[in-house]
């Protein structure tokens, strides 16, 4: 299910925050704007070693920890 009915502070501090959306648009009112619920979402932070890895299931409410690579595989 997508909502295009996106709050109008929300577009402005969308438009104004990204540093790539000034440079195609003259104002933030020209564009489409949408909003997506999620039902889950992986995150990423490579910069440790090992990497880290956490599974969000923002339905549940469960958060899912591990680590990137078959060198760090729970087993």
């Amino acid at each position: 299910m997508v909502n295009f009915n996106v709050e109008d502070d929300v577009k402005l501090w969308i438009y104004e925050n990204n540093p790539v959306l000034p440079r195609l648009y003259t104002s933030y009112d020209q564009m489409e704007y949408f909003c997506l619920p999620i039902a889950e979402m992986d995150y990423y932070d490579l910069s440790p070693t090992p990497p880290i890895f956490q599974h969000f299931d923002l339905i549940s409410g469960e958060i899912g920890n591990g680590f990137v690579g078959e060198r760090f595989k729970n087993h």
